[in-house]
């Protein structure tokens, strides 16, 4: 009987941080990396060349994987508006929970 409630507490609380997660605006350093990625749109050249020619310290694989989620979520929103800014931290949760997930199965 302890678990069960223990458990529901822990799923309510979950559901609780991952809604306060996705409605949390942008910081400064994820701005920077979505207009380095709003940045590219302007470049010529192949994908790689423009993720690699924007202005960013991180390492390619970092800068493709926010230009690929940038142009996931501009698919669905205009860059400058909060609807953005939901969709890409929707997005990232998804992709950091099936992650999450996968890695578990493996280690089963």
């Amino acid at each position: 009987m302890k678990r069960t409630i223990l458990l529901l507490f822990l799923f309510a609380l979950l559901g609780i941080v991952l809604v306060t997660f996705v409605l949390t605006p942008f910081t400064g350093d994820i701005y920077v990396f979505m207009g380095s990625a709003h940045q590219m749109e302007f470049f010529d050249g192949n994908f790689l060349e423009r993720a690699f020619h924007t202005w960013d310290v991180k390492g390619i694989f970092a800068r493709t994987f926010m230009c690929l989620l940038y142009r996931s979520a501009v698919s669905f929103a205009d860059f400058a508006s909060l609807r953005f800014e939901i969709i890409v931290r929707s997005i990232y949760l998804t992709l950091s929970l099936a992650v999450l997930f996968l890695s578990a199965k493996v280690i089963d």
